[in-house]
């Protein structure tokens, strides 16, 4: 952190794709500071906030505060391939290898170890490569790159959700205790005294009466109001033909 003649303060933050500034002016009218001079004195990737053009040189004047929130995400490293993995078949690689690799290979000259060099490698890396199946791991970096005030945000609504998931459980447990309870005590004070007994037995043999659907001449059944209302006026023009 330092000060300037503008009565700066300013605070280095690398981050790992950039390295930032961050600063907060108070320029005072007696200082004739250029733009240009001010900002070479800073960094390319900056933010500065404050008052450019202050009319009291008192750093204490009535000023609305402003809250910057700046966060950064670290980078996802990315796995280097491999030539064996936990997955690997050993017993293919090996085959694979006893397969391939020929050995009666003439070895006079330099170009000719290099190429017995390049063949064997080839080879066990083919083998290497053919007897894995190593597992992709897929990075998310959408919740990554959210602000730190947004992740604080979906970490209370999973934890309100986990509460409230765990909530009904208890919750129907209790009602349906309280629904036993109410069951009983209603069995119980049953009498064949005051008739109660009987109007329970009426309403358990209550039979609801249900409405039959109209059914059509073509055998399917009528279940607009304009179907029906145009069965209805077919059935008064029949019953209202003379004898």
């Amino acid at each position: 952190m330092y000060w300037n003649f503008n009565h700066q303060s300013s605070r280095q933050y690398s981050a790992w794709w950039c390295s930032n500034l961050i600063a907060v002016i108070y320029s005072p009218p007696k200082h004739n500071v250029s733009h240009a001079n001010f900002f070479n004195t800073i960094n390319n990737n900056f933010i500065i906030g404050g008052d450019y053009n202050a009319k009291y040189q008192n750093l204490n004047s009535d000023h609305s505060s402003v809250i910057l929130i700046f966060n950064d995400y670290p980078q996802i490293s990315i796995v280097p391939p491999k030539l064996f993995y936990a997955s690997t078949d050993r017993y293919k690689y090996h085959d694979l290898v006893n397969q391939n690799l020929h050995l009666n290979v003439r070895l006079k000259s330099k170009d000719d170890i290099d190429t017995a060099v390049n063949y064997c490698t080839n080879v066990i890396q083919t083998a290497a490569w053919s007897s894995n199946t190593p597992k992709k791991h897929v990075h998310n970096n959408n919740t990554n790159s959210l602000s730190i005030n947004i992740r604080i945000l979906i970490a209370e609504k999973r934890r309100a959700r986990a509460i409230y998931q765990r909530t009904p459980n208890t919750l129907k447990k209790v009602l349906l205790k309280v629904k036993n309870r109410s069951f009983e005590n209603f069995l119980t004070n049953l009498s064949i005294d005051n008739d109660s007994l009987w109007k329970a037995t009426k309403l358990a043999l209550h039979y609801i009466v249900t409405t039959p659907h109209i059914k059509r001449s073509d055998g399917s059944y009528a279940s607009s109001n304009s179907q029906k209302a145009e069965l209805f006026k077919n059935h008064l023009f029949n019953v209202s033909q003379p004898n």
